[in-house]
């Protein structure tokens, strides 16, 4: 009973203690509409990494509105693309199918004796399915290129005249 009651514990932890995701990412049916720019994770060569919202190329530069707490004014970080090492970026928020680990695994509770055999196989399958997920709506330097980029950035044909960074929101 006690081993149950961990394992249940552990899925639990699991579900609940999963990574959220920027809330200006869009939802895949609504990527043609969306104002806000990709997150990306930046890995810039002699500094610690940068994750924010994608705003734009320019000058051989990613310019990227740094993700900070709501009582801060956001930091807008210009890094030159040669000191990139590598970058993750997110276009869309993917499906959440964490939910499916304790109750799939739950069902296997009326397998009777062949539960030994339809747990690990059943938890093991819904977590490889709710980790790959996680991992969908996902580029990296080695899928695409800076050139090809900026299609991902809030203003994917630069910085505009007149526009202060600094009171984005």
């Amino acid at each position: 009973m006690i081993n149950r009651i961990s394992i249940l514990l552990f899925i639990s932890i699991l579900v609940f203690g999963s990574c959220r995701y920027a809330p200006y990412l869009p939802k895949a049916n609504q990527v043609g509409t969306n104002v806000y720019g990709s997150q990306i994770t930046v890995d810039p060569k002699n500094r610690i990494q940068i994750r924010g919202e994608l705003l734009a190329i320019k000058d051989s530069s990613l310019f990227v509105k740094k993700s900070v707490g709501s009582i801060k004014q956001p930091e807008i970080i210009r890094i030159p693309i040669n000191e990139i090492l590598n970058f993750r970026l997110r276009y869309i928020k993917p499906q959440n199918y964490s939910w499916t680990i304790p109750v799939f695994s739950l069902f296997t509770a009326s397998h009777g004796m062949f539960l030994v055999f339809t747990f690990p196989i059943n938890l093991l399958t819904t977590v490889i399915v709710a980790t790959s997920s996680d991992a969908s709506f996902v580029y990296t330097k080695k899928d695409i290129s800076f050139k090809d980029l900026n299609m991902f950035a809030r203003f994917p044909q630069g910085i505009p005249e007149g526009i202060d960074l600094a009171k984005l929101k």
